[in-house]
């Protein structure tokens, strides 16, 4: 009887024994804390951007948030709309007033504050210039600072031919958000020429921008939210983000075939859209993503590149492996305190040069002087080159004679030099010697 209870025991424990790991594995994926990433659309361009990025990228929270009611109808179902400033705008917008801009989100402040409370990091995505987005993306940005989230700005600048009015009012506008936000990465709209030809349309066009900064933004997020062989965290996201005002880079590139490394690789360290790369970055993450056979050569290649022009960067890199990446390999990149200037790096003042003194025709002539002379014993070259610089010096019109003119008086210059050659090879004791 006693046997018998001891097997039922036993039974009745092995199930539990069995499904204990199952549910310390399920309790712990529930308790992991994802990091919540939410973009923010501000004014027409800034949603329109996110309206295209929200059909391509999950797992994240977008918002478009305008005083125009008419453009909030327009936006993919996947973004909650915030409308704003109707009181002041009745809904109609502010045109190109950026005090109007900044009234609007001014007055409405609790509420933007109640949209933005919670959330780990906050991408503004704003196209400066107008009035919704020049002026009231800086309240946001201040809002969100209050809230101590991390956030990220995302700014298109004006083309050329939308004039020079609008070019000054997103230039004011990004000085007013660099101070308040952690980093920021610009987008002029200009460089879009360098990616179309005289055939596609003005939409098009756009979408080409919007479909770019899609997947960058994919590969970012991905690289936060998908567990990998060596995870990026939001610790990591922090660390790189700690203090303000700083430019960024950011991009994604995938590869695929043979050279997929390669491939991504050279893509991912120039982007189309920027004016500016990594060089000089002092901080920078990336992540590799590409399937179970993806290769130690390749993730050392793209490790030791990235990190050949930083020497002193501090570097945060994760990998992961997703199926649908097979024969595959994309790299998310993320650089902060970059300079400003095509290849990264700043254009340097031109200095003024302090004016010198014209040598080079004055050793033109000690060179004609050592080849005339090559028999004889040559004096004191460093004479004849001071001689030759003084008469230079001395008569200025002789720089302004033509080649035969001035042959000619370096022939007459040479024979006096070797009227004087004499002299200067007599010992000093007996030049000094007074006249009888």
């Amino acid at each position: 009887m006693a046997k018998a209870k001891r097997r039922k025991g036993e039974k009745a424990l092995r199930p539990k024994i069995a499904r204990e790991p199952a549910v310390k594995l399920q309790e712990l994926g529930d308790d992991v804390p994802r990091t919540r990433i939410r973009i923010i659309g501000v004014g027409g361009g800034g949603g329109n951007i996110v309206s295209e990025i929200a059909k391509l990228v999950g797992r994240i929270d977008f918002v478009g948030a305008n005083t125009d009611l008419q453009a909030l109808k327009t936006l993919s179902k996947n973004v909650k709309r915030f409308s704003f400033g109707e009181d002041l705008t009745q809904g109609l917008g502010c045109g190109m007033d950026v005090v109007k801009g900044e009234e609007a989100a001014r007055m409405e402040k609790e509420r933007i504050k109640n949209m933005m409370q919670g959330q780990d990091i906050c991408i503004l995505v704003a196209s400066l210039g107008g009035g919704t987005g020049s002026g009231s993306a800086p309240v946001f940005a201040e809002v969100s600072r209050e809230l101590k989230n991390l956030t990220l700005g995302i700014f298109c600048m004006p083309f050329s031919f939308e004039g020079e009015k609008r070019r000054q009012i997103a230039d004011r506008a990004l000085e007013k958000l660099k101070p308040i936000l952690n980093s920021y990465v610009l987008i002029p709209n200009e460089n879009i020429f360098r990616m179309i030809d005289a055939k596609t349309s003005l939409k098009e066009s756009l979408s080409m921008v919007n479909k770019l900064l899609a997947e960058t933004l994919k590969g970012f997020i991905e690289t936060l939210s998908l567990p990998g062989l060596i995870n990026i965290d939001f610790a990591d996201v922090r660390t790189l983000l700690e203090g303000r005002g700083r430019l960024a880079y950011l991009h994604s590139a995938t590869g695929s075939g043979p050279t997929k490394a390669q491939t991504s690789l050279k893509e991912v360290l120039v982007n189309p859209l920027g004016d500016y790369g990594i060089v000089g970055a002092d901080r920078i993450m990336f992540n590799i993503t590409g399937d179970k056979n993806l290769k130690m050569q390749d993730v050392s290649e793209i490790a030791r590149t990235i990190a050949a022009g930083n020497p002193r960067a501090k570097i945060i890199f994760g990998i992961s492996f997703q199926p649908e990446f097979k024969d595959k390999v994309r790299i998310a990149l993320f650089a902060v305190g970059c300079k400003e200037g095509r290849g990264g790096e700043k254009q340097k003042p031109s200095v003024k040069k302090k004016p010198q003194k014209p040598r080079a025709k004055a050793q033109g002539k000690l060179l004609l002087v050592t080849q005339k002379k090559k028999a004889q014993p040559a004096p004191k070259e460093e004479h004849k080159a001071v001689a030759l610089e003084n008469a230079s010096l001395q008569d200025s019109s002789k720089l302004r004679r033509n080649a035969l003119d001035l042959k000619k008086a370096v022939e007459e210059e040479i024979q006096e030099l070797e009227k004087k050659e004499k002299a200067w090879d007599i010992p000093s004791f007996l030049r000094n010697k007074p006249a009888s």
